[in-house]
């Protein structure tokens, strides 16, 4: 027969080098530490682990309280028993002066965490490391009034939670900061409304630190961040979402009243952008601003089947305007009215991108306009498109000259795709491009040609080319190429 506790109170007192706590797979435990049965005045007495720092609860599906009473007990004591239903795990009998990590991992019976009250001075206040999965019936994080305690937090993971519907509760959840905060992790929150830094006062504001934010499988947001907490951003470093199927955009347009034409949203530092399965995204940003990526290296969009443009302009509904005014501007498949806007305009910013991946994107006719900014896309090695059903053309004549680090073409499975260099009216002479090594053309059931431009190409690299399933292909290229390290293999 399991145990329904790990110690009993009297013990509990004698832990006091305790370091690391680990407790797992325990299907009858109720409390960690029981309460004695001998009276009730020993249910006011303080647990107190003064050197624990590393505290892990996993695969416990009873577990009600750390510090409390078993049913059996409690029902057999003549006292009076402490109230079971909406029992925090932690209330303030429980003190971690020292604790660093906490992991928190399958307690399908625990429903708050921490009490609303002010846990003793100095309680969890060196927590750095918050961890919490497969809590089934967990509806928040923690109390606004608690906040203040978790000044020295830097990393929050949160997932697998279906009934968490806020990460901070409480009138107070306004002004909650984190401000040492680096690393943000939210998966799998189907119930989850918002995050709380969209409800923040400007002022209150703090992320000076956030560096690493992933957000997946929370299906209530229509956006990520508001306007003022893109000014905060400057350590962000790596931005995933996947699976949100209400998110329209990324940066909200409906709340950037303080945002005029010219205006600048600049992203300094952040190096890995992912955007994936995001079924009802229309665009990562669609409002006044320009947006200026001075470090993103790696761009990946896949599977977001209204995405047409990046950056496009405002559809923000004038005030003078019904909604259903606004709205009849969409067409049926929730697409603007605007044709065929390019992917990338000159509203955004790419200086340092190398790898570019788009795939399965229904609505993508166009990836770049004619005319972009001189230093745009100059680093880009690696360009990956496919299953892009609507696309044409793939890259326009007059941006060949700024490809010229391009080292690896995958074009795949777009089935419209009838060239991948578009003709244009370029005139003769020659691009170089001194690192192309690899070209994939693969089931493209459209395609006439590569290229039939008067370029001459040069690809003094180029060692591997694959065309696989291209029956309509034509002609390569109308004008010259040279290939002095590719051999072909009769």
């Amino acid at each position: 027969m399991e145990c329904l506790f790990q110690f009993q109170q009297y013990i509990a007192g004698d832990l006091q080098q305790l370091q690391i706590l680990e407790i797992e797979n325990s299907n009858n435990m109720e409390v960690i530490v029981a309460i004695n049965a001998e009276g009730a005045a020993a249910q006011e007495d303080e647990i107190v682990l003064h050197n624990l720092k590393e505290l892990r609860l996993d695969n416990l599906p009873n577990l009600v309280s750390f510090f409390g009473q078993t049913k059996s007990s409690a029902s057999a004591s003549d006292s009076n028993p402490r109230i079971r239903a909406h029992e925090p795990l932690f209330d303030g009998k429980v003190v971690f002066p020292a604790l660093e990590r906490l992991d928190l991992l399958e307690l399908h019976e625990m429903e708050k965490i921490w009490h609303q009250q002010l846990l003793p001075g100095g309680n969890f206040n060196r927590l750095t490391v918050l961890s919490i999965s497969k809590c089934g019936k967990l509806i928040t994080i923690f109390p606004s009034s608690l906040v203040q305690l978790l000044q020295n937090l830097v990393s929050l993971r949160v997932s697998k939670c279906d009934l968490l519907e806020d990460l901070c509760e409480g009138h107070n959840a306004t002004s909650v900061t984190l401000p040492r905060i680096e690393k943000f992790e939210l998966s799998g929150l189907s119930s989850l409304k918002d995050v709380w830094w969209n409800m923040v006062c400007p002022e209150s504001l703090n992320f000076q630190n956030l560096a690493h934010l992933t957000i997946g499988g929370c299906k209530c947001q229509r956006y990520l961040l508001s306007f003022t907490a893109t000014k905060l951003l400057i350590q962000l470093k790596y931005l995933e979402l996947v699976e949100c199927d209400m998110m329209k955009e990324i940066i909200a347009t409906e709340r950037e009243e303080d945002a005029v034409v010219g205006d600048m949203i600049v992203f300094p530092k952040l190096f890995d952008l992912r955007l994936s399965q995001l079924p009802e995204l229309t665009s990562f940003y669609q409002g006044n601003c320009t947006l200026e990526f001075h470090s993103l290296q790696y761009l990946v969009i896949e599977k977001c089947p209204k995405m047409q443009t990046f950056v496009g302009s405002s559809t923000k509904r004038p005030k003078e305007a019904s909604e259903e005014e606004f709205e009849g501007q969409i067409d049926q498949e929730g697409n603007s009215s605007v044709t065929k806007q390019p992917f990338f305009n000159e509203k955004v910013v790419l200086h340092a991108l190398t790898d570019l991946s788009l795939q399965r994107l229904d609505n993508l006719k166009k990836i770049w306009q004619n005319e972009l900014p001189v230093d745009c896309f100059n680093q880009l090695n690696v360009l990956t498109v496919r299953a892009c059903n609507n696309l044409l053309k793939v890259v326009p004549s007059k941006l060949l000259p700024m490809l010229h680090n391009l080292g690896k073409l995958v074009v795949r499975e777009c089935d419209l795709v009838e060239e991948v260099l578009e003709q244009g009216e370029d005139s003769s002479g020659k691009l170089v491009f001194p690192n192309f090594h690899t070209l994939k053309l693969v089931h493209l059931p459209n395609l006439k040609s590569f290229y039939l431009g008067n370029y001459t190409l040069e690809w003094p690299s180029l060692t591997k080319v694959t065309l696989e399933n291209c029956p309509k292909m034509q002609a390569f290229s109308s004008g010259l190429i040279i290939t002095p390290k590719l051999y072909i293999n009769s």
